[in-house]
């Protein structure tokens, strides 16, 4: 989330928003950065360019049928391009 340089990564599910993590660097600087969301036991690690940044605990069991992963990037604007490449989903 690059809106009004606020360069932070947001953690949703079912449209509600579990974790926002603030950076302290800047996401849109036009080149590639490396993100890594690991899920283990209901707990989230969060690795930026290869770097354990934050952590989340979810002691909330959930469940949801069907196979549905989703990636966004965004700064609200229809000035800039971004994309996603390289997405894996692993067990």
């Amino acid at each position: 989330d690059e809106y009004l340089n606020t360069n932070r990564i947001q953690l949703y599910w079912g449209g509600a928003q579990l974790k926002v993590i603030n950076l302290n660097t800047r996401l849109s600087n036009s080149g590639w950065r490396s993100l890594r969301v690991r899920y283990n036991n209901k707990r989230f690690e969060f690795y930026l360019d290869n770097k354990l940044i934050d952590t989340y605990f979810d002691n909330v069991t959930r469940t949801a049928p069907g196979n549905h992963a989703g990636v966004l990037s965004s700064n609200y604007s229809y000035q800039n391009i971004h994309k996603v490449r390289n997405f894996y989903i692993t067990r």
